[in-house]
C-alpha cells in the first residue's frame, strides 16, 4: 500500500485520536502528520499479525504525548480546584453531541488534558500515565480525578 492511499485510508480515524489531545485542529493537524512521519518510517516495524488500527492509534496517542512535551512551556497553568462539581442529569450527559464532548476536553488545560485521554478514553493506569507523561502519580491521579468533575 502507498503512503498516500495508507495516510488517506487512516486519516479520519487518527485524526479523531489527535482532536481529542489537541487544544485547536490545527494542532490536531500537527500532532496527525509528526504521527503518520513515525509511522511511515517505522513501517517495516508492524508485525502483520496485529491490529494495523491499534499500532496506529498507540503511534498517535504517542505523538500527542511529544507534541505535549516539546510545546508544554508555551502553556499556561490554570488551577480547577476552585470550580464545583456540577451534577449534571444522565439526560444533559445524553444530549451532548460528539462535537460537545470534543470542545469541552479540547478546553481543558493541555496537562489535564492529555490525562483525561490516557485516563478515561484509552484506559491506561496512573502509573503507566506518569510513565509515559513524566509526571509524578500522585500529580497524575488529582488532575484525573478534576478532569472527571
Amino acid at each position: 500500500m502507498s503512503q498516500d492511499r495508507l495516510y488517506r485510508e487512516f486519516y479520519a480515524y487518527a485524526m479523531g485520536i489527535c482532536l481529542r489531545y489537541a487544544r485547536t485542529s490545527e494542532e490536531a493537524i500537527e500532532i496527525l502528520n509528526d504521527g503518520f512521519i513515525k509511522i511511515f518510517s517505522k513501517l517495516n516495524l508492524y508485525s502483520k499479525g496485529l491490529s494495523f488500527n491499534g499500532w496506529l492509534r498507540k503511534i498517535m496517542i504517542n505523538s500527542a504525548i511529544d507534541y505535549f512535551r516539546r510545546n508544554e512551556k508555551h502553556y499556561y497553568s490554570l488551577d480547577i480546584s476552585h470550580v464545583q462539581n456540577e451534577s449534571l442529569s444522565e439526560t444533559a450527559l445524553d444530549n451532548l453531541s460528539a462535537q460537545e464532548i470534543i470542545s469541552s476536553i479540547q478546553r481543558l488545560p493541555p496537562s489535564y488534558r492529555m490525562v483525561f485521554n490516557l485516563f478515561v478514553i484509552e484506559g491506561y493506569q496512573h502509573e503507566e500515565i506518569a510513565n509515559q507523561a513524566q509526571h509524578h502519580r500522585r500529580h497524575v491521579e488529582i488532575e484525573s480525578g478534576d478532569c472527571q468533575k
